[in-house]
């Protein structure tokens, strides 16, 4: 979705402005709130000086709000006005701002679920839809996934020299569904490139959470490689196996493993809570 709002920016009129990006769903209302907009001296606890916000830093070019359906009932008037009027205030301050900033926002969901739940404002998301675009999941285009590994494997050229990958190896990752999308495709090949034995990555060399579809050959770390999807094992089973290997996958980092499951940082702590897992002693399966 970055990479899509980013090459929107480039190739508008605002290219030669600021294109900065802002995940909502990791942010507490009052960060969110100060990322955004900015703060004065004293707005909250820690606050030891203005800080300008997004809004003010980025004028005149593109913000990418991801997972605006997460940003908290509080906030949204304060993004609804600037949206209307261009107008806002930093947090604790009274003089207006003004930004011509073009706003670009992601959803995981459809909001107009939200919009019914009651998450998000019904007015809010009308001056969001202005023009919608649905990015199609990579299961759905797979004829990406080779470009992408190449583009992923060039990124990491250094002084031990490009990575390469067998055949093989492509052809598992052409088979796994990837449910964290192009996030999830970057995380495995970054392991596996640091991981791999010598200059090419190998099929031992990937791990993947589980299998990909049922009847494939996609691999699953060794801690869950006995649970398949289709086998006869409980859903709740299942889930902690594919918990447990997406933390592995990208080394516990919570707030990456919480973009490829879809959901928020604490409803990533309930269930490593409640599935009892650490980073240093395997889950029973």
């Amino acid at each position: 979705k970055e990479l899509v709002a980013d090459f929107l920016h480039r190739s508008s009129p605002r290219r030669e402005h600021p294109f900065l990006a802002l995940g909502c769903s990791s942010l507490s209302q009052t960060i969110l709130e100060s990322e955004l907009f900015g703060h004065e001296k004293g707005a909250f606890a820690g606050a030891s000086a203005a800080k300008q916000g997004l809004l003010e830093i980025g004028n005149g070019g593109t913000l990418l709000l991801d997972d605006v359906g997460t940003i908290p009932p509080a906030v949204q008037p304060k993004l609804l006005r600037f949206l209307q009027t261009g107008e806002y205030h930093r947090l604790s301050g009274e003089k207006v701002l003004k930004s011509d900033m073009r706003l670009i926002s992601t959803a995981e969901r459809d909001l107009r679920d939200a919009v019914a739940l009651g998450t998000i404002r019904e007015d809010l998301l009308y001056r969001l839809n202005v023009v919608t675009l649905q990015l199609p999941p990579l299961r759905d285009r797979r004829e990406d996934i080779r470009l992408l590994v190449d583009h992923f494997l060039q990124k990491r050229v250094g002084r031990r020299g490009r990575k390469g990958i067998e055949e093989k190896a492509l052809d598992v990752l052409m088979k796994y569904d990837w449910p964290g999308n192009v996030r999830e495709l970057e995380n495995v090949i970054e392991r596996a490139a640091v991981f791999c034995q010598g200059a090419t990555i190998r099929t031992e060399d990937l791990a993947l959470p589980l299998k990909g579809s049922p009847g494939s050959d996609v691999l699953a770390p060794a801690s869950s490689r006995a649970i398949r999807a289709g086998s006869a094992v409980s859903l709740r089973d299942m889930e902690r196996a594919h918990l447990e290997g997406v933390l592995r996958s990208v080394n516990w980092q919570k707030a990456t493993a919480a973009k490829i499951l879809g959901v928020g940082i604490k409803s990533l702590n309930a269930k490593i809570k409640r599935y009892k897992l650490s980073r240093t002693k395997a889950s029973p399966h």
